[in-house]
């Protein structure tokens, strides 16, 4: 096993860890009235190159795991550590979306005098999504359920230990069965209250090979080095695979939903290629979590403002509100985080796991 990692690759995992958390705050963007104009960048922002970013996410956090495996005790010492780096995390950030819910519920009601679509954010139904308690549904704080999915995988690592350590070829027998298995539910995209729900968001085959996958690369280091042209024509490779998967609903063929299987893998090899592996300020690299966590209620305060405050949408061109969202909620996000580390570093501790 590779016990410890070289600076160079710990600084390369961290700046693609900011670009990936950068990336997963257009996935959770909402226009009101998309039109046909945001189409082409929504599809190759948000339906393309940004669905790399959970992925990553899985593979480090397999990667920086197995570093302990080879370690006397290592499973209930690293599954203290994550109950305190991500359980905590999680219920705190829960709370946190139902007082924002709750906050919005009563401005719109209220203070604007309008209807509430939603449940009430009193009923009990609400309350148990609220902690991600609903396998069926996503958690109240949607990006929530990504460490759902990690705290589920930890209960079973020994056993993903024990299948990906013992050989290579055992290995890589295991994570072509988990990337298969990733593949059957994954060609639809599935909605809560659905069985296939369950295989995408509570317990992904998805996370589960990509999570694998970070195991067992550093159990069984692979390098892998490509020139940045191979690596600009990988990600165009990996683009036409995501615009077959766009066209998928207007053209009627289904087989077009599998190409994005395997453009997720070569996009994620291609920018990581094109990653620097010089170090990013520091400063900047450790804000990757708490930028995970803060930009989701951010987005809907700022979607609040901007529909029923500031109607934003009506005086910019659809494709500029759309950047302009993006650029707004990463930098709030960024200096929310920031301040809270600074001024309240014991409450960040808390919120950020420490991060």
């Amino acid at each position: 096993m590779q016990s410890s990692i070289s600076p160079s690759l710990s600084h390369k995992l961290a700046n693609m860890g900011f670009v990936c958390a950068c990336l997963v705050v257009f996935i959770h963007l909402f226009l009101p009235t998309p039109e046909l104009s945001t189409q082409p960048i929504r599809h190759f922002l948000d339906a393309g190159i940004c669905r790399i970013a959970v992925p990553f996410f899985f593979i480090a956090s397999g990667y920086f795991l197995a570093g302990h495996m080879d370690e006397l005790g290592w499973w209930p010492r690293e599954f203290g550590k994550r109950l305190h780096t991500l359980l905590i995390p999680y219920i705190c950030w829960s709370l946190i979306a139902a007082g924002d819910e709750i906050f919005r519920y009563l401005l719109k009601t209220q203070i604007f005098g309008l209807t509430w679509e939603l449940e009430s954010p009193f009923s009990a139904p609400r309350l148990l999504r609220i902690l991600g308690f609903v396998p069926l549904d996503y958690p109240l704080l949607v990006p929530l359920w990504y460490i759902r999915c990690i705290l589920l995988f930890l209960c079973i690592t020994p056993l993903l230990n024990r299948l990906l350590s013992r050989t290579r070829t055992l290995g890589l027998i295991c994570l072509a069965v988990f990337f298969c298995l990733s593949v059957i539910p994954g060609t639809q995209r599935a909605t809560p209250d659905t069985s296939l729900f369950f295989w995408q968001g509570f317990f992904s085959l998805s996370g589960l090979f990509y999570f694998s996958l970070g195991l067992f690369l550093r159990h069984w280091a692979i390098r892998v080095t490509l020139s940045r042209v191979t690596a600009s024509i990988l990600l165009a490779i990996a683009i036409f695979c995501y615009a077959l998967n766009i066209w998928e609903p207007w053209m009627g063929a289904n087989w077009l939903a599998y190409p994005r299987f395997i453009a997720i893998p070569i996009a994620l090899l291609a920018v990581w290629s094109l990653i620097p592996s010089c170090p990013w300020p520091r400063w900047l690299t450790s804000l990757s979590f708490p930028l995970f966590l803060v930009h989701f209620p951010i987005i809907d305060l700022y979607q609040t403002i901007q529909v029923y405050i500031f109607p934003l949408s009506n005086s910019l061109p659809p494709a500029l509100n759309y950047l302009t969202q993006w650029a707004i909620v990463t930098v709030v996000s960024l200096l929310l985080a920031l301040a809270l580390r600074k001024w309240t570093p014991r409450i960040s501790a808390v919120l950020f796991g420490g991060r």
